[in-house]
Order: structure tokens, then sequence, then C-alpha cells
């Protein structure tokens, strides 16, 4: 059977007709999906930066890098926003680059210096961090009221933790044991968040509840240890 010309042209014509609409479909749900875009500047050169390393804030991939100007002073680097996670980039916020290690790949990690700053404007520009330390303490000082409320209960907790503590051991070793438990919280609360995050309510306070916990494991570790230690020393005195 032979198709007629006519009926092949109206085949095509309604093949390329579905085929415009969906491109325009993709195209259009391309446009939805990214939202605007930002630029970070660091005073160091980052190797393995490049385009397409992501924005990460607190594990969730809000972007990604779309280009690199490296300069004998630093990098600055452009990133698009997804549309969805944009208004967690504030306008007080610090970025630091983690490089790829054995784990994962190098990532762009994004720190809120003040959580309650309204959203980034498109084209914001943002200082980033070299170190974490740093980044801490520009979180600090930036939000003196999170500071305040995380010194004044982490004190409280201290004092508590000293009493308990010097019914057991002198004051050296109280002395020890607070130290241990700031030394594991600095290191571990980041990753203590993470694991909390999921079992708590919207609006909790996070980092703050990370950090008393993995001080409270910091400290309760390091007292067993040293009880070890010194039972094992005064059994062969």
């Amino acid at each position: 059977m032979i198709v007629s010309a006519n009926r092949v042209r109206s085949y095509l014509g309604r093949l390329s007709w579905w085929l415009s609409l969906v491109m325009l479909t993709l195209i259009a749900g391309c446009r939805r999906v990214e939202g605007p875009e930002i630029s970070i500047s660091w005073r160091v050169p980052k190797p393995g930066l490049e385009k397409g390393v992501p924005l990460r804030y607190e594990s969730i991939q809000i972007g990604q890098v779309t280009s690199v100007a490296a300069a004998p002073d630093g990098v600055t680097v452009r990133v698009m926003l997804h549309r969805k996670y944009a208004h967690y980039v504030r306008t007080k916020m610090t970025f630091l680059f983690q490089s790829a290690s054995a784990g994962s790949g190098a990532f762009i990690e994004g720190r809120a210096l003040d959580k309650d700053a309204p959203p980034a404007p498109p084209g914001a520009h943002f200082e980033g961090e070299d170190s974490y330390l740093k980044a801490r303490i520009k979180e600090m000082t930036t939000d003196w009221k999170r500071t305040a409320l995380f010194c004044g209960i982490g004190l409280l907790f201290v004092l508590a933790l000293v009493l308990i503590l010097k019914l057991l051991f002198k004051l050296w070793g109280v002395v020890l044991c607070t130290a241990g438990g700031a030394a594991v919280a600095t290191a571990l609360s980041p990753l203590v968040g993470e694991h909390l995050k999921p079992l708590l309510p919207e609006g909790t306070r996070v980092d703050l509840l990370a950090y008393l916990v993995a001080f409270l494991v910091g400290s309760l570790v390091t007292s067993l240890v040293l009880g070890i230690v010194l039972r094992t020393f005064r059994a062969h005195a």
C-alpha cells in the first residue's frame, strides 16, 4: 500500500509539533529548576575547585559552580542556585571549600552566620573562609544571641559536669575530662548534628544540641579512660 505524499507531510507535521512541545516543556522545566546566581571569593587558590562542584547547605545540594576565575591572589566562582533551595542562602553567610576525599568528592559548604538574616538577593557576592576555625569564629561573633545562648547553656552544663567529676577525681582529672569533652565536641559536633537533625522538630537549635551531646560523650569517654588508667596504675603501685 502506497502512502500518499500529503499523508506523509501530515505525519511529519504532527511529529514536529509534538517534538517542539516536548522541547518547550523541557526548557521550561530547566528554567524552573535554575534559580539566582551568586559569586564567592577566596583569598587563597583552591585546587580542585572547578565547574560542576556542588554547593551544599546542611547536607542539601542547593546549587553548583558554573564558572571559575582563578588568580595568583585567590579565586572567584559563580554559583547557580536551585530555585527550590535559593532561600537557604542568607545575606550573612560564609563558605568553606572541602577538597575531595576517599568518602566524597569536592564541594562548597555554606554556613549561615545568622539564620534570621534575610535571603540574599540575586547576584550577591560573598567572601569565603579558608579554614574551619575562622568560619566558626565568624559565626560566633556575627550571631551574638546564639553565642550568648550557647555560652550560657554550655557554662551551666560544664559546671554540673565538674561537680559530678569532682566526686570521682581530683582537680587535674576534672580539667582533663573537660578538655577531652571540648576537643571531641569541636571535632565531631558537625557529624553529630547531621544525625540529630532528622530526629528533631524544625526550628530546634541542632548546632547547640549537637555540641552539648558531643561534649558529654567526650567527657564521659575521657573519664572512663582516665579511670581505667588510674586503676591500672594503682594496681601496680
